[in-house]
């Protein structure tokens, strides 16, 4: 399990956001206004059913802190990078809204299904990509959590994505 909250902005040396980061609207560790933050703290991610099958649900369990009562829901969203190259391969694969969100610790499991490997391209099926879990209020980015996944298959197995392993990296936080 690979994760980066995205509060700080001190890129580690050689860990800049690749360039397709940098085109986004919302680049991965991007700076956040602190105030926008000020309220909802993520204090812990856990993944369930780590490693899994590339065609199982990817499984979270989130714990946060509200530190003053919140009049709307807060968007939780799971997207699947597809393609380092080409965003138009990220996938949605589900958002919630949670609430009414109270003042103290709060906790939930967010159950998502997993992409879609029709609209991911071939070369990029097999091998690590980024998985964001992204937090807002009221349209506003709160959190952007970011993990490594590495998605392998047997060399006897070329071809079969239900035989892919999914496993989340622990070593290495994204920036």
């Amino acid at each position: 399990l690979e994760a980066s909250h995205s509060a700080g902005c001190n890129w580690p040396a050689g860990r800049r956001p690749t360039d397709r980061h940098q085109r986004s609207s919302r680049p991965l560790g991007a700076c956040r206004p602190p105030a926008a933050m000020s309220h909802v703290q993520v204090t812990d991610v856990q993944i369930l059913d780590n490693p899994s099958a590339f065609t199982n649900p990817f499984q979270f369990e989130i714990t946060f802190e509200c530190t003053q009562p919140l009049r709307h829901d807060l968007e939780w969203k799971v997207v699947y990078v597809g393609s380092a190259e080409d965003e138009s391969c990220d996938q949605v694969l589900d958002d919630i809204l949670v609430g009414p969100v109270s003042v103290g610790a709060n906790k939930f499991v967010f159950q998502v299904p997993p992409p879609d490997p029709a609209k991911i391209p071939p070369p990029d099926l097999v091998g690590v990509t980024v998985l964001l879990l992204t937090c807002a209020y009221r349209g506003n980015e709160l959190i952007r959590v970011g993990y490594y996944v590495n998605n392998e298959l047997d060399e006897a197995e070329a071809h079969r994505v239900d035989e892919l392993l999914r496993e989340y990296r622990a070593a290495h936080p994204l920036p």
